[in-house]
């Protein structure tokens, strides 16, 4: 009775195409795998076994009916009194509602939940919070997927867990805001009901230790890191009377925007308001100048200004300096940002980082370190320029 089982769809390395495999839909990929419920039927009427599986990826029935959104072929299956739900399959260890949720079965999704409630209610957690090789749920899943009818469904019908990590350390609410799942994120969002909810925002992965308004900003997508911020202004209203207030590094966020060039991000924190920023951190978007210079070496090179103009970030620098005011300028009249852009010719950044504090000796080392590049003398032209129209204007934004 093999014969009656479904194969699996052919790899997409193993035919001619006209386009990359990055380029071929994927609903098209799925309607290439299609399990016939007469042949099913039969097949079981026979005696057949529906844990049956698949030599090559080791997939039960159960899993190709819910991979190929078979609701006919899946109630059938769940008839049988020998199947079990739980079971993994495959090198994943992906379980059927693993594979539901990758594939955005939600009808399947549901109908194995009610399934498992009125059977072996027991288990339903079990199910549901399920871990696949790499640690996911099929909420990790889901969401992955971009599928939020089913991290609806998992949330609200099945009360799946938010706060499992996968084994690289990732929530699902890490997933949702780094690959911009705008609708499940917001799903996630309003699931963070309780008090210690709210702490698994701070939670970092276990790859590059960052937390999910860190992995928002990396994500670069500002509704989601809006909806972030109203969120927290929200928990924090709540707290205003509590003492134990977690505390936000402002200018950690802004470096973060800066590195990954994410300018409407940027322009957001630099203008959001919130109680649990760190205001010891915000005073000093440019140059930490107000700190002692306890390492000279390296007072100005993490700064996000410097940050911006070493990596040639022209709008970042523009929006650092007339959004934030930071100052290129070290308080001894140094300015590292300066020299920097003189030395590597980014010439349209001179007129945003020369300052009225910036030293002679400062201008002097600029104008030398352009030498090699045949940019001296344009230097000069272009401060001579500035100074001339400072002069003129009495203005200090130079």
């Amino acid at each position: 009775m093999s014969y009656y089982f479904p194969s699996p769809p052919t790899s997409p390395t193993e035919r001619k195409r006209k386009r990359s495999i990055s380029n071929v839909d994927t609903q098209q990929q799925q309607k290439q795998v299609k399990l016939d419920p007469t042949l099913l039927e039969r097949y079981l009427i026979t005696g057949g076994s529906p844990n049956i599986r698949d030599t090559q990826r080791g997939f039960s029935l159960l899993c190709w009916a819910c991979y190929s959104k078979s609701e006919s072929a899946l109630e059938l299956l769940l008839r049988q009194e020998d199947l079990d739900p739980t079971t993994t399959h495959g090198p994943d260890r992906s379980t059927a509602l693993h594979i539901a949720a990758s594939v955005g079965f939600s009808n399947g999704i549901e109908t194995l939940l009610l399934h498992i409630r009125r059977h072996n209610p027991s288990l339903e957690q079990q199910c549901l919070n399920a871990l696949d090789q790499q640690g996911a749920t099929p909420l990790h899943v889901a969401v992955l997927a971009n599928q939020p009818q089913c991290v609806e469904i998992l949330l609200k019908q099945g009360k799946a867990k938010i706060n499992i990590q996968d084994r690289q350390g990732r929530l699902p609410l890490h997933i949702a805001f780094l690959y911009r799942r705008m609708a499940c994120a917001q799903l996630l969002l309003d699931a963070l009901q309780q008090e210690e909810d709210m702490d698994l925002l701070w939670i970092p992965n276990h790859v590059d230790h960052r937390n999910v308004i860190e992995e928002c900003i990396v994500g670069g997508c500002v509704t989601l890191l809006k909806g972030l911020i109203m969120k927290i202004n929200q928990q924090q209203q709540q707290q205003s009377k509590k003492k134990n207030k977690r505390n936000i590094n402002k200018n950690n966020l802004i470096r973060l925007a800066v590195f990954w060039n994410r300018i409407e991000c940027l322009e957001l924190l630099l203008g959001a308001t919130t109680e649990s920023w760190n205001q010891d951190d915000n005073d000093d978007v440019g140059t930490q100048q107000m700190k002692p210079e306890t390492d000279p070496m390296h007072h100005h090179d993490h700064t996000p200004l410097y940050q911006a103009v070493q990596q040639r970030k022209l709008d970042l620098v523009q929006c650092l300096r007339e959004k934030a005011n930071a100052n290129p300028c070290l308080p001894n009249g140094h300015n590292p940002s300066l020299i920097y852009a003189a030395s590597h010719g980014f010439l349209d950044m001179i007129p945003l980082l020369l300052t009225q504090d910036t030293s002679s000796d400062c201008i002097r080392q600029a104008v030398l370190l352009a030498e090699p590049l045949g940019l001296s003398n344009t230097i000069v032209h272009i401060i001579k320029t500035l100074r001339h129209q400072q002069q003129q204007h009495g203005s200090s934004s130079y």
